[in-house]
């Protein structure tokens, strides 16, 4: 954080009796960061490294009581779908990237690296399919949850005030998503533009879903608005210059590059 000093002069106490003088002291204030999710592998093994979701740091500060979430069936944001909390002390530099790891029952000897003292290179870099899958050129976190439903999902980032900062939706693509998920993508429609409800739990207009999703009658439709989940070894990746207009095309399928340049 950044040093600042304080100065209080002509203090007056409430009942106003007086208490002249100067008084300073030093304090560290945290800038907020911002951050957009980068780059996601949802059907990794174990020989892949397991899944990952990975953020790029577009602006330096703290992340400190942000959240990673997989939105897939809730009406609300809760311990359920919450994959990761960012600890308070947890402030990345502008470009920083942060990998996301999941099941890490399967990654012995890793470090969350965002919890002072520690740092990008206290969890192991390792390579795929050895324990922990860290990097260490990328701050590394771990959580316990086994990995993220390879069919739909919608991944969403949160601030520390709960607002949506950045969702990026995933489909296999099957024409058929479930009914749960029918109502995650309603979600994002009534958010979107003309729409812009607000309806909780995302309130802001975060992906394009265009058309009022209906289960059974147009997911075929509501699939190609998401970006065609990945398989094995490979990650939908934002292009490398972090181009973010909440869209699919912002998106390609490539072989991942978790704690790297996207190219």
């Amino acid at each position: 954080g950044t040093n600042y000093t304080v100065k209080a002069y002509n203090i007056k106490r409430l009942s106003d009796l007086w208490a002249m003088g100067t008084s300073s002291a030093n304090i560290i204030g945290y800038q907020p960061a911002s951050a957009i999710i980068n780059e996601a592998a949802i059907a990794n093994a174990a020989g892949q490294g397991e899944d990952f979701i990975e953020l790029r740091v577009t602006s330096g500060g703290t992340l400190g009581g942000w959240k990673v979430v997989e939105y897939t069936s809730s009406t609300s944001f809760d311990s359920g779908n919450i994959i990761y909390t960012f600890d308070n002390s947890f402030a990345p530099a502008t470009s920083d990237l942060i990998a996301v790891h999941f099941d890490s029952a399967n990654q012995a000897g890793f470090v969350n690296e965002d919890i002072s003292p520690n740092t990008k290179t206290s969890s192991p870099a390792q390579t795929p399919g050895t324990q922990p899958n860290g990097n260490n050129g990328a701050w590394d976190v771990y959580t316990s949850d086994s990995g993220i439903q390879g069919t739909d999902v919608c991944l969403v980032l949160l601030n520390s005030a709960s607002t949506v900062i950045d969702a990026v939706c995933l489909s296999n693509k099957d024409g058929d998503a479930s009914s749960t998920m029918m109502n995650v993508y309603g979600d994002f429609y009534d958010d979107h533009a003309p729409q812009n409800a607000d309806t909780a739990p995302v309130k802001e207009d975060m992906w394009p879903i265009t058309a009022l999703p209906v289960d059974a009658t147009n997911d075929a439709a509501i699939q190609g608005m998401c970006v065609t989940a990945p398989t094995a070894g490979n990650s939908a990746q934002r292009n490398s210059t972090g181009t973010d207009t909440n869209a699919a095309s912002d998106f390609t399928v490539a072989a991942q590059t978790m704690g790297t340049a996207n190219p």
